[in-house]
């Protein structure tokens, strides 16, 4: 009996699927790589997947309550920024502790993200010019595509993580249900600002035509 609860036996342990009656063994000595794995996925959906597209709706949609938009902008982002570097780190450590295992896909991108949000926070923090300065619109359209794109990149591979991971459908359905409440929030957002422009185009113009008639 000793012999059955000690040794190897004790190396592993498994778990049953009642649904697909599948067995899935699970070894002791991996499970410190197992929680890195749920604490990279977790740092990098919050960082990249919740953070960053919060301060880019704020950044877009809040600049009327100036300068109160571009703390909480910069707050987001910078948080964001520094989850990501964690993230970053912790994917590094779990490639080097599974080497055979390759995620090519799911490697790059993560790679390409963490360059470009580099460079976006270089530049922000140490190439902005003025607002008066006229290559300030050049440096804005850096920062909205270099943002977006990161954006964009980590809801990807975000999602790319949960297929590898396999944590539970209902981590996946939870993600994509926040990020789909947060797609809804900016385009609402989007749809208002638009509204307003051109009631303010029709109002101009109105009061344009009112001038006009006043002079002849």
């Amino acid at each position: 009996m000793a012999g059955v609860v000690s040794g190897p036996n004790v190396q592993s342990f498994g778990t049953l699927d009642f649904l697909s009656g599948k067995v899935e063994t699970v070894r002791r000595g991996t499970s410190s790589v197992f929680r890195v794995k749920i604490s990279h996925g977790i740092i990098n959906t919050i960082s990249w997947g919740i953070l960053m597209p919060v301060g880019a709706i704020v950044a877009r949609h809040f600049k009327a309550a100036d300068p109160a938009w571009f703390h909480v902008h910069r707050a987001c982002q910078m948080l964001g920024y520094f989850g990501g570097v964690a993230g970053f780190a912790t994917g590094l450590w779990l490639g080097h502790k599974s080497s055979g295992v390759e995620y090519k896909g799911h490697r790059c991108i993560g790679i390409t993200l963490f360059a470009l949000a580099t460079l976006q926070v270089l530049v922000a923090l140490g190439l902005r010019p003025n607002k008066t300065d006229k290559k300030r619109v050049f440096w804005n359209w850096f920062h909205y595509l270099v943002g977006y794109g990161t954006i964009i990149l980590g809801i990807v591979n975000i999602l790319k993580g949960f297929d590898m991971l396999q944590p539970g459908k209902w981590w996946k359905f939870s993600y994509l249900i926040t990020i789909g409440v947060l797609g809804c929030v900016a385009a609402v957002l989007e749809a208002r600002a638009w509204i307003l422009v051109l009631i303010r185009k029709t109002d101009q113009a109105a009061e344009q035509n009112k001038d006009d008639t006043s002079v002849v």
